[in-house]
């Protein structure tokens, strides 16, 4: 069995193998490889698709439309940051746009794409569920909320979440 290869968050090269091991056979089981591949490497490897496909005697293309369905995966590599500004009705109505406009401006890139040098990716929520306090952005796991363009600034220029926090 082949491994992803490339810069993942991967501790050991067996990861792969480990997650296949525990679903032998399981071609139910598509859905919960794919989110355990996921959390382990932060994406789905594209060169991990066939191994997948071997190990639960599906065709490539078989996983992949689960795997494309599906928006919580992705088979491009996120940055070290992921910035997800909400787009709920709440946070648009109290300047959410403008973040967003920000965000999009300074990082050159649009929607679910990566920087070039690999340090942000840009993405946009439904709803990030902290409507009192929108409009709001989420810096990867850490909700920021009364967000502006001052803290959307401080966020962009890579300081810590709880400084950009400071004045909530």
């Amino acid at each position: 069995m082949s491994t992803p290869s490339g810069d993942s968050k991967a501790k050991s090269p067996n990861v792969l193998e480990a997650i296949l091991a525990k679903y032998a056979g399981e071609e139910g089981a598509v859905i919960a490889i794919l989110q355990e591949v996921q959390a382990a490497y932060g994406y789905v490897p594209p060169e991990a698709i066939e191994t997948i496909a071997d190990s639960l005697r599906l065709s490539p293309s078989q996983v992949y439309g689960v795997l494309s369905f599906y928006n919580e995966f992705t088979t491009v590599a996120p940055g070290k940051k992921i910035l997800t500004v909400c787009n709920g009705p709440t946070c648009r109505i109290r300047g959410g746009t403008r973040i967003e406009d920000l965000v999009r401006e300074t990082l050159g890139v649009d929607e679910g794409e990566t920087t070039d040098d690999g340090e942000y990716t840009f993405k946009t929520s439904a709803c990030l569920g902290l409507c009192a306090h929108a409009p709001s952005i989420q810096v990867n796991h850490d909700l920021v909320g009364r967000m502006t363009v001052g803290k959307a600034e401080m966020v962009l220029r890579g300081d810590d979440v709880d400084a950009v926090r400071g004045g909530q």
